[in-house]
């Protein structure tokens, strides 16, 4: 036999049950709760550390194609200096030569305009630093197509010419 203090604890903690029956789901979602948020605070974390690492990436992307771009600008300048230097050698040649042929000690060579004696950096650059690699595969294929097209045009016209 149950002795009745245990029955009527017993009974005591059922009515408990029974009338705050509803404070069993709250406390199961207030740890779901807080499950998901440390969840949802990791995965936070995860996503700002890939947006850093790809933050950092970029940078050192740009920072390579700024280093490049510095040594072709060098590069042009150096071509650009030794161009210039070439070509006042070959003209004091030319214009020694010119006052030996006159026998006139003022004898001199027409002069050219600096911005036609040098190269253009963009000229000289391949100009596809800025443009993506697809775009850039495209654009180098459909030169290639229309180079093909210009020279079988070139072929025909010289074809043209023969039937005269």
């Amino acid at each position: 036999m149950i002795p009745g203090a245990v029955l009527s604890g017993a009974g005591m903690a059922l009515r408990a049950l029974r009338r705050f029956w509803w404070a069993v789901p709250i406390i199961g979602l207030a740890l779901a709760l807080q499950v998901t948020r440390h969840t949802l605070a990791e995965a936070r974390e995860d996503h700002q550390a890939y947006v850093d690492g790809m933050k950092a990436a970029q940078a050192a992307e740009l920072a390579k194609r700024l280093e490049t771009e510095r040594a072709r600008t060098v590069i042009n300048q150096e071509t650009d200096l030794a161009h210039r230097q070439a070509m006042d050698a070959q003209r004091a040649r030319y214009e020694q030569r010119l006052r030996e042929l006159t026998g006139r000690p003022d004898a001199a060579l027409p002069r050219i305009p600096d911005p036609a004696r040098s190269f253009d950096a963009n000229a000289c650059g391949d100009g596809l630093l800025s443009i993506p690699t697809e775009t850039a595969v495209a654009l180098m294929m459909a030169a290639d197509d229309n180079t093909r097209q210009l020279l079988d045009l070139q072929t025909w016209v010289r074809r043209q010419i023969d039937v005269r």
